[in-house]
């Protein structure tokens, strides 16, 4: 997991150097398919552990002392037990960073928000 984790996070970086932002500023169908697909542990602030294929942590949403934000990274999902939120990389920054869809997909490309 190690290393396919570090090359996503290359293609990532690499991805957001080189987009160029339209005249227009609009995102494309490709632009949300690879916002989705950026690895929700490089987007996350808290500490995580792993548990089997699972990483958990305390959830960045609601205070909590027990551990229920869990992350399923061959799925680049996550999900919470305890406030029942869920969601993918642009669920997380919309709810993390305040920002509606659009805004987060541009986020998450490197595109200006």
């Amino acid at each position: 997991m190690g290393a396919e984790r570090h090359i996503k996070r290359l293609k990532w970086l690499l991805y957001s150097k080189n987009k160029q932002t339209s005249d227009k500023g609009r995102i494309t169908q490709s632009d949300i398919e690879y916002a989705g697909s950026v690895p929700l542990e490089e987007l996350v602030d808290v500490q995580l552990r792993t548990g089997g294929k699972t990483l958990f942590g305390l959830c960045p949403f609601h205070e909590e002392r027990s551990p229920s934000f869990h992350i399923y990274p061959e799925q680049n999902r996550w999900h919470c037990f305890g406030c029942g939120e869920s969601g993918d990389s642009i669920t997380f920054i919309q709810l993390r960073q305040g920002l509606g869809f659009i805004e987060a997909v541009k986020y998450l490309t490197g595109l200006s928000v």
